[in-house]
């Protein structure tokens, strides 16, 4: 966080700790999770191309290792979710089935993350073993807890919800023709909700369904409960996270076509 904080203040030097992960920037562990359905796919389905197999097996498991160790709650819970989302779909199950079992393990996945305290135990264990690196995503999570127990928050949380908050009064000042007043900085489609009011909206949802609708045709099979899984983790990092830039576009509107393309090509 503190690497965080000095590059927001123009320290080009804290870059150093992201280049010695192979990252460019603190925005790159956001939009990681986008592609791990995709991953997945190509882990379970590549039987011919064993190169790319391997190649996306160690991907996975370093997209995880890098989201861990950059200090990105959001990026490793939705990581965590949508990597049992994509292990959940059977491939015996036609295409309409999977979304159906795919919506019902999400029903599950919320409520065991929120109430839960295994994900706590095992965040405890990994700092027993490797330092002090998930301290804070144990706080985050207990503090977690705490909000949707009690509605109320002193920590991260409570902060971030206070920004929703700020978002969403602004939506309501002008919901057809948007307003230039500052918004909460902390969810992309909130606060593009609140600057294009409906409007403006509109047309930049339906450019994202355009996208998403000619590539699922291009996509056979199973393969797109994989593409929606990469959608859905698009829209719910845009939802929390005020994460809308080329690092995120570029997984979910090329990374993540690409390897399912990959894979549906040879069959």
């Amino acid at each position: 966080r503190d690497t965080v904080m000095y590059m927001n203040q123009g320290d080009d030097t804290a870059l150093s700790f992201f280049y010695g992960m192979g990252m460019s920037s603190y925005r790159l562990p956001h939009a990681l999770p986008i592609i791990i359905p995709a991953l997945v796919y190509s882990i379970r389905k590549n039987n011919d191309d064993k190169l790319f197999r391997y190649i996306s097996f160690i991907t996975l498991i370093s997209i995880f290792v890098l989201i861990y160790i950059s200090y990105a709650t959001t990026p490793l819970l939705l990581s965590f979710a949508f990597l049992l989302l994509s292990l959940f779909v059977n491939e015996r199950y036609n295409y309409q089935s999977n979304i159906r079992r795919c919506l019902v393990l999400l029903l599950l996945i919320l409520p065991f993350i929120i109430n839960s305290s295994i994900l706590i135990d095992v965040l405890k264990w990994l700092v027993s073993q490797f330092g002090d690196i998930g301290e804070s995503y144990i706080d985050r999570l207990s503090d977690l807890q705490d909000f949707a127990h009690s509605g109320a928050s002193s920590g991260d949380v409570g902060a971030r919800v206070n920004k929703y908050r700020i978002s969403m009064t602004s939506i309501g000042e002008n919901f057809l023709f948007g307003t230039n007043e500052d918004t909460g900085q902390h969810s992309a489609l909130l606060d593009r909700l609140a600057t294009l009011g409906l409007v403006g909206f509109i047309p930049y949802m339906c450019l994202i369904f355009v996208c998403v609708k000619y590539t699922t045709k291009l996509i056979c099979g199973n393969a797109k409960v994989y593409y929606l899984l990469c959608v859905c983790g698009a829209l719910s990092m845009l939802a929390l996270k005020n994460m809308s830039n080329f690092d995120t576009w570029f997984m979910f509107l090329f990374v993540a076509p690409i390897v399912l393309f990959n894979n549906t090509s040879k069959k």
